[in-house]
This record gives C-alpha cells, sequence and structure tokens, in this order.
C-alpha cells in the first residue's frame, strides 16, 4: 500500500509541477485591435502549443524548446476576446485579461525615457504606452508587432532591416538620434527624434466583410485539362451509341436502349468524382504612391468544389485572411503555422464544398519608381478598389500597363 501511495504523490507532484511549466504573458499588456496581430509570450516544456482566443484565428507553434521562449502571433479577427488559452501536452492554461483598443485609442511601444514624445504624435487621441525591449523588433516575426501603432526608440540599429515590414503593419517609427536615419525612406525631423510615417489606406488588417468577396462573385472553379477530355470522349461516344442503336435495331428497341443510355448517361455524369479541385478564382493587387512610399495590396481568391479541400498559403510576410463571417474560422479549420521560435510559416484550412476564401498579402516599399500606366476598365475589382481604396485625398492613376495581372495604381497626396 505504501508503494502506491507513494507513486500517487509523484504522480500528482509531477502533473502540477508540468502545469506550472507553461506559462503565458502578453508583450503589449493584452492590448489589441480587432483585424491585427497580437504578440504572445510562451515558456514552457518541449512540444506544440496552440493559442486560442473567441474570435481569433487559432495558432500552432510546431515543437517549442524546453525552458526557452518563444514570441508568436495570435490574429484577434473581432473584439470579443478576453483571455487567451494555450495548450501543449494535456495542459490548458489561459492568460487574461485583453483589452480591445477603442477607435479613438493609439497604443505606442517605447524604450524607456521615451513617454512624453509618443504622446505628441496622436494628438487629440488616448495614447497608451508599452515598454519595448531595445532590440525591438523581432526580425523573424514583425506581424507580431501589428497592434502597435508607432513605436518610439534610442536607437535604429535592429530596426534598420525590417523597416518595409514595420511601415507594412501602418506602424510610425521614431527614433531618438541626432543624424537623420539613412535609407530610402524620408525620415521628419521632431526635436531630438526623427519621425517615419506613412500612412496606410484600404483596409487596415484582417476584415470579416462579405462585400470584399466581389472579385469572386459567380465564379466557378475550371474544370481540368483531363476531365474536359474525359467529357468530350464520353459526348463521342454516346453519340455513336444512339446512331448505331437507331441505325441496327428496330425502331422500338433502338428507342428503349437510347433510353437507357440517356438515364446511364446522366447517372454517370451525377456520381462519378469531379476532377474539380480548389482553385484561384481571381486576383488583382492595388499600388499606392504616397510621396516615396509604395504600398501593395495582393488580393487573391480561392474556391472549393464538391469535395472539402485542405489548402494552405504561406504567411511570410504580412498575410491576413479575408472572411465572410467570424463564424468561418473554425468551419474553415484555420490555423495559422509558426516555427519554434514563433514565427509564422503557413496557413492552413479545409474548405467544405463551394465555399471560397480571401487572402490580403501587404508590404511596403521605399524610393520605387512609378510604372507606365493605362486607363482601366471597370471590373469586379476596380468596384473593390473603389469602396475600400479611394477616399478624400486618394486617387486612381490608371492600370499598370506593363503588369499582365490586374493591377491598379493609386496615389495618395
Amino acid at each position: 500500500m505504501r508503494p502506491l501511495i507513494t507513486l500517487l504523490v509523484i504522480s500528482i507532484t509531477t502533473v502540477n509541477a508540468a502545469a506550472q511549466s507553461l506559462q503565458l504573458s502578453f508583450p503589449l499588456q493584452g492590448y489589441y485591435r480587432a483585424g491585427e496581430y497580437m504578440p504572445v509570450r510562451v515558456v514552457g516544456e518541449s512540444g506544440d502549443v496552440i493559442l486560442s482566443a473567441s474570435g481569433a484565428v487559432p495558432t500552432r507553434i510546431a515543437g517549442v524548446p524546453p525552458v526557452q521562449e518563444a514570441v508568436a502571433p495570435l490574429l484577434l479577427m473581432t473584439s470579443n476576446a478576453t483571455e487567451v488559452t494555450a495548450q501543449m501536452n494535456g495542459q490548458i492554461v489561459r492568460a487574461g485579461p485583453l483589452h480591445a483598443l477603442s477607435p479613438d485609442e493609439r497604443l505606442v511601444g517605447v524604450t524607456e525615457g521615451n513617454e512624453a514624445f509618443a504622446a505628441t504624435l496622436f494628438p487629440g487621441k488616448k495614447v497608451i504606452t508599452v515598454r519595448v525591449d531595445p532590440q525591438f523588433p523581432n526580425p523573424a516575426s514583425v506581424p507580431t508587432w501589428d497592434a502597435l501603432d508607432a513605436v518610439v526608440l534610442d536607437s535604429a540599429q535592429t530596426i534598420f532591416p525590417v523597416v518595409d515590414n514595420v511601415l507594412a503593419n501602418g506602424t510610425i517609427i521614431a527614433i531618438k538620434t541626432q543624424q537623420s536615419p539613412e535609407s530610402d525612406w524620408k525620415w521628419e525631423h521632431r526635436g531630438a527624434y526623427w519621425v517615419l510615417n506613412n500612412p496606410l489606406y484600404g483596409p487596415g488588417g484582417a476584415e470579416i466583410d462579405v462585400d470584399d468577396y466581389a472579385p469572386s462573385f459567380g465564379l466557378e472553379p475550371e474544370e481540368a485539362l483531363a476531365g474536359r477530355q474525359l467529357v468530350v470522349i464520353g459526348g463521342a461516344l454516346f453519340g455513336l451509341l444512339v446512331v448505331g442503336a437507331a441505325l441496327l435495331l428496330r425502331p422500338r428497341a433502338s428507342l428503349v436502349v437510347i433510353v437507357a443510355l440517356s438515364i446511364g448517361t446522366i447517372a454517370i455524369a451525377v456520381v462519378a468524382p469531379t476532377n474539380k479541385k480548389t482553385q484561384e478564382l481571381s486576383r488583382g493587387t492595388v499600388e499606392i504612391f504616397s510621396g516615396s512610399a509604395q504600398q501593395l495590396d495582393g488580393w487573391r481568391y480561392f474556391r472549393s468544389w464538391r469535395q472539402p479541400e485542405a489548402g494552405s498559403e504561406n504567411a511570410y510576410g504580412l498575410m491576413y485572411p479575408v472572411l465572410a463571417s467570424d463564424s468561418e474560422i473554425e468551419r474553415f479549420q484555420l490555423e495559422l503555422r509558426c516555427r519554434s521560435i514563433g514565427a509564422p510559416e503557413r496557413f492552413v484550412f479545409t474548405l467544405p464544398p463551394h465555399y471560397t476564401i480571401a487572402w490580403l498579402d501587404r508590404s511596403m516599399r521605399g524610393n520605387i519608381p512609378r510604372p507606365h500606366v493605362a486607363r482601366s476598365m471597370q471590373t469586379p475589382f476596380t468596384s473593390l478598389v473603389n469602396d475600400k481604396y479611394l477616399s478624400q485625398g486618394v486617387k486612381e492613376l490608371g492600370r499598370d500597363r506593363d503588369d499582365p495581372r490586374e493591377t491598379i495604381v493609386l496615389e495618395a497626396k
């Protein structure tokens, strides 16, 4: 009896120690904005970690090494989340509270001593400051800091290699330095700081809006070449059989054969497997030029056919899923896969039959020459551009005539 009690005590102690080994924390103190990524810091034993929250796309971190932290992005599609749940090796840990930012609040990451200047970046707004590491950001996972509206640092050394990616997040960069940072970007001198501010245009991030699907309305995947060849061969064979029956059989017998052939052909067409797979239905690109900056938004639409179809989408850079409703997160089994350090690799999903998913890929570049443009035609994609991008101070220049894809060029002043 004593060995059994000892074994139970050891087992309970082990379970409690394991439960304590998985720890969560929030580098941005739990602040987030719907449609953007929020960083979650995870420390635990070796194993896959799954992060989830209400209205969020789950994040899976592959094989977090023991006692090593991973900072991974969690994409919150709605403002409903109040806590984050982590699962690893049967353990479940919850952390909170989370705070959804309101439209008049701005979140600024600062290194020590720069809080006062942060408040000047957004006149008339409520500025919330959070401390960030002097080595900000993690170059392997810049989208992790998507929720930051600005960052104020003492040095530009660590941010220089990823300035383009940080700006694509819509983040203002302020550096406390004597000299203007050398780069392809136009910096503004404000007192002891140099500021780089390139506003974003179009959607602020991931969206839940059925109107974003306009470029895919009425489109269906095309039959694969092999499938089309089978249809032609089958039709020719059916015609030959019908003609043969009419010539070789008596009228009544030929009628019976032709009816039987027709019924059999229809049955085969209904039950036979299709060659249609999930396909890209439509794509388009929006180029917005503002001063020396170029914002590049790529839109793509994929649709399944008769069978549930598994798929994946590259998550390097800044990639957002665009959904018609928040219920599609679960319906599509949508999940963000990350490496052990938390860097995003890809989204995985399974589309039910006859469903469409859209993706928005965003990047920012500096000192890019403007393309040659031609007059654009009215298409479903230009309707999306008119609805999401055109506003006061933004005008359409035309389409990029050197790009075979549909690329609409805009100018912001």
